[in-house]
């Protein structure tokens, strides 16, 4: 079924919506939350939640792209948790790699988790990654955003975990570059 269809079920308050959505983007949603969560109870727990949140918001809300909307919502969703999780008086687990090779390209004010958060350094980042070539660009996402490990983003790209790795690090110190020219205390 097309997300447009599934857009229409849930504007006319279809609950086959909701299994049409998981049946289209569930493994995606559970993938995105567990890479995050490392956790299968968790992610599956954040992917009922996402299609909650998904049911309340449409209608008003009409995304123009359904799967990156439902993403965004897991994304957050699963960030929330992590924050829940890594909270220093309740003894939680540590930051996801990937979250912690951020940390050296950003300013000391700025926690990676509340990235999203944060308009001024979001845009700066946005024109980093429109500057990237394409290549780049979706390995930068794939890695911080939706949490890939790097032997993933290896195996998929058929190239070396060295390689990622490397490729993976010009980028951040590009990026730390990019923010140093403007203005971003490091």
């Amino acid at each position: 079924m097309e997300d447009a269809e599934i857009l229409t079920l849930l504007s006319d308050r279809k609950e086959s919506a909701l299994a049409r959505t998981t049946e289209r983007y569930g493994p995606l949603m559970r993938k995105i939350a567990f890479d995050l969560l490392s956790s299968e109870e968790d992610a599956e727990e954040i992917v009922n939640d996402a299609l909650k949140r998904l049911w309340d918001s449409v209608p008003p809300v009409q995304p123009k792209s359904l799967g990156a909307y439902v993403c965004r919502i897991v994304r957050n969703l699963a960030v929330d948790r992590l924050r829940e999780q890594t909270a220093l008086k309740r003894g939680g687990k540590e930051k996801p790699t990937s979250l912690t090779e951020l940390e050296a390209c950003l300013p000391d004010s700025f926690d990676p988790q509340r990235l999203i958060e944060t308009e001024a350094l979001a845009a700066c980042i946005d024109a980093f990654l429109r500057a990237a070539n394409k290549e780049d660009r979706i390995l930068f996402l794939q890695r911080y955003y939706y949490g890939l490990s790097v032997f993933e983003l290896a195996k998929n790209r058929r190239q070396s975990a060295g390689t990622v790795k490397t490729r993976l690090r010009r980028l951040r110190l590009s990026l730390k570059d990019h923010l140093t020219k403007e203005g971003f205390d490091l």
